[in-house]
């Protein structure tokens, strides 16, 4: 028996971690003894922080991305080190999934996209042939409206006389203030059939139109 002189009287250590203390007049205050608890490292706290964010991860997921993570995980046999399959062992499941880089999608979601019916605006009110000199920039114009669609290509019908050069530019410009929606350059003016010739360009950058607009063929800088 060890005993141990305490500003609470005589101490005697006793069985099973308990300590006793002997009072003064006899007296006796049993008490459990706390273990001793070892600090933890800097990596076991990495650890526990990781599993936290792990759980937290996991109970985040909705349940159509579960069940195909564990219909995943099951058909592929993917195990931590206790072979136990990892959609149950939530901590493990989230290191593999950092590992490949798995994709998840947090909450699945429906996206509806407008569908756009494919129509062709011929204009052939105009059987004229008009013809562009040279300049700084000449063109021909033809209004029209655009209900509400979006503009993915325009196109004349061309041909060259004689031997010209410089940019043939297409354009659909705002009636309202001349600015522009959509451009965009054909080619060299050299390059055009000598026989009429229906040539079109598709727009980079498709713009959506709900107005009155002019559709313009252009000869940029040549002769």
């Amino acid at each position: 028996m060890v005993k141990i002189v305490n500003e609470l009287g005589e101490v005697k250590t006793g069985v099973q971690g308990e300590a006793v203390y002997q009072g003064k007049y006899g007296q006796q205050i049993r008490r459990t003894r706390q273990p001793k608890r070892a600090i933890p490292s800097q990596k076991q706290l990495e650890h526990r922080q990781l599993y936290r964010e792990a759980l937290a991860w996991r109970k985040a997921l909705s349940l159509p991305n579960r069940r195909y993570l564990d219909g995943y995980c099951i058909a592929n046999w993917i195990v931590d080190d206790y072979k136990i399959a990892l959609p149950w062992s939530r901590f493990a499941l989230k290191l593999y999934l950092q590992h490949i880089s798995f994709v998840i999608v947090e909450k699945p979601y429906l996206v509806y996209l407008p569908v756009y019916e494919y129509y062709v605006e011929e204009q052939l009110q105009n059987g004229n042939l008009q013809t562009i000199y040279g300049g700084d920039y000449e063109k021909v114009a033809q209004k029209l409206t655009i209900p509400n669609r979006s503009i993915c290509k325009l196109g004349f019908w061309l041909l060259k006389i004689g031997e010209p050069t410089g940019a043939v530019i297409f354009d659909i410009r705002r009636v309202s203030d001349d600015s522009i929606i959509s451009s965009k350059e054909w080619g060299d003016a050299a390059d055009l059939p000598t026989d009429l010739t229906y040539e079109e360009v598709d727009f980079d950058d498709p713009q959506t139109s709900n107005e009155e607009v002019r559709i313009a063929v252009g000869f940029a800088y040549g002769n």
